[in-house]
C-alpha cells in the first residue's frame, strides 16, 4: 500500500468501518446473484464480509466527506467490496499481511486471474480516509468468480490465517513476490519475481552452488511436491528448469526469447500457486 490520504487522527484507534474495493473480479451471473451479494457472505465471522457496494454505503461515506463522492464511483453498480469491521490502523498499516491482503492472497491461491484491491476506504471516529494501493498493470485476464466458489475461498483463507508471516520470513517473501508479480507490466519482470518466490519458498536461503543448478534443485523439489506420476513430475521439472534458464538470461543482460517467456509464465505461476498452497504452515 502507498499510504493514507485525506484523513486525520487515524493512528492507533479502532476503526468503525473499512471497505476494500475489488477490481478485476467478474461474477458469473445467476438470477439472484446481486440480491445475495447485497446481503453478502462472511469470510471471517463477524470480521470480514464479501458483498457489493450499496447506496447506503455511498450515503454514509459522502455524508462524512462530500469531496469523496466521485472517488466512490458514483453511478457505477455492482462494485464488489471487502467489508472489514473494527480494525485498527495498526492492523492495516503495521503488517504487510492484514485481513484484506490475506483475503486477496486467498483469492489468488484459489485460481489465476487479475484480481486487485483497487482502493481502501476507512471511517474512523467520524473521519474518512482512503488508502491507495500500487497501480495495476494495463491488462490481465479477468478473475471469474461464482457463488459456488465461496466455500473454497473461505477454506483457503482459513489456512492463510494460520500463517505467522512475521515468524516465517521465507514464506512471507514467497507470498510477497507472488503478489508483486501481479503488478509487473513486463513478462520478464514477472518471471524474475516468480523465481524469487520459488527460491524463498523451497530453498529458504539454504541453496549453495554446486554441480546442480538452482533451477534443477527447485524443479526437482516442486516436481516431487506436485507431480502425481513420473510423467507429470518430469514435465514440471523440465518446465521449471527452462524458466530458471530464461530468468538467468534476463538478470545477466543476455538476449532472451520473449515469446518463450510469455509461453512459460502460466504454468510456472500455477506451479508456484499450488506449491504455496501445499506448504501453508
Amino acid at each position: 500500500m502507498r499510504g493514507l490520504t485525506s484523513i486525520e487522527d487515524m493512528t492507533k484507534k479502532e476503526g468503525e468501518l473499512c471497505l476494500g474495493v475489488l477490481s478485476g473480479i467478474h461474477w458469473k451471473t445467476s438470477p439472484d446473484i446481486w440480491e445475495k451479494l447485497e446481503e453478502g457472505f462472511e469470510l471471517i465471522p463477524e470480521k470480514l464480509r464479501l458483498r457489493i457496494f450499496t447506496e447506503e454505503d455511498r450515503e454514509k461515506f459522502t455524508s462524512i466527506s462530500p469531496s469523496f463522492e466521485l472517488k466512490l464511483m458514483r453511478g457505477q453498480e455492482n462494485i464488489t467490496v471487502l467489508e472489514l469491521k473494527d480494525t485498527s490502523t495498526d492492523e492495516l498499516f503495521g503488517k504487510e499481511f492484514n485481513p484484506l491482503t490475506k483475503t486477496l492472497l486467498a483469492f489468488r491461491l484459489l485460481k489465476a486471474g487479475g484480481i486487485f484491491i483497487d482502493n481502501i476506504y476507512a471511517i474512523e471516529h467520524g473521519k474518512l480516509g482512503r488508502i491507495i494501493p500500487p497501480s495495476e498493470p494495463d491488462f490481465l485476464p479477468e478473475y471469474e468468480f461464482s457463488l459456488d466458489e465461496i466455500n473454497n475461498l473461505v477454506a483457503i483463507l482459513n489456512k492463510v490465517k494460520t500463517v505467522d508471516f512475521d515468524k516465517h520470513s521465507s514464506f512471507r517473501m514467497a507470498c510477497t513476490r507472488f503478489g508483486r508479480s501481479y503488478l509487473d507490466r513486463f513478462y520478464e519482470d514477472k518471471l524474475v519475481d516468480l523465481c524469487i518466490a520459488f527460491e524463498a519458498l523451497l530453498l529458504k536461503g539454504e541453496y549453495k552452488k554446486s554441480d546442480i543448478g538452482m533451477g534443477q534443485v527447485i524443479g526437482l523439489a516442486c516436481s516431487m511436491l506436485l507431480g502425481k506420476n513420473n510423467d507429470e513430475r518430469k514435465m514440471i521439472k523440465e518446465n521449471i528448469e527452462l524458466a530458471f534458464r530464461r530468468r538467468n538470461d534476463v538478470v545477466h543482460g543476455k538476449d532472451f526469447d520473449f515469446d518463450q517467456i510469455y509461453t512459460l509464465i502460466p504454468n510456472f505461476e500455477d506451479y508456484l500457486r499450488r506449491s504455496i498452497f501445499h506448504l501453508i504452515l
